[in-house]
């Protein structure tokens, strides 16, 4: 899987999100539907992986601009994970793990894609 990696939404100045093709989760939420029944909002942003969530300040943030609007390869899990009313599968990416730790943040972090909230 591919992630285009832009800045968006919270606070545009502090966050990273890594896009994903929409594709992916409308395939999860139409397994979910089929073997558990459960209908599912899509996520309310388009599908994508967070870097970098806005709540801090980037300290460095010239290391995540030359990944700015590049295609990045990443790993997801085919296992869907619940978190409370969310629908997730996790994510694993070297250079995500670069930028945060470049940027001044902990390069261990859960990544995931949102696929679905319950209704």
């Amino acid at each position: 899987m591919r992630a285009d990696l832009r800045k968006k939404n919270r606070n545009p100045k502090w966050s990273v999100i890594g896009e994903v093709d929409p594709a992916i989760g409308d395939l999860y939420r139409w397994w979910i539907k089929r073997l558990w029944w459960l209908d599912l909002d899509p996520p309310k942003w388009y599908p994508h992986t967070t870097v970098l969530d806005g709540r801090n300040p980037i300290k460095q943030d010239k290391f995540w601009k030359q990944y700015h609007k590049k295609t990045i390869e990443i790993e997801y899990s085919p296992v869907v994970e619940q978190h409370w009313k969310f629908f997730v599968v996790p994510v694993r990416c070297k250079i995500f793990d670069e930028i945060r730790y470049n940027c001044g943040f902990d390069e261990v972090y859960p990544y995931h894609i949102t696929i679905g909230r319950m209704k």
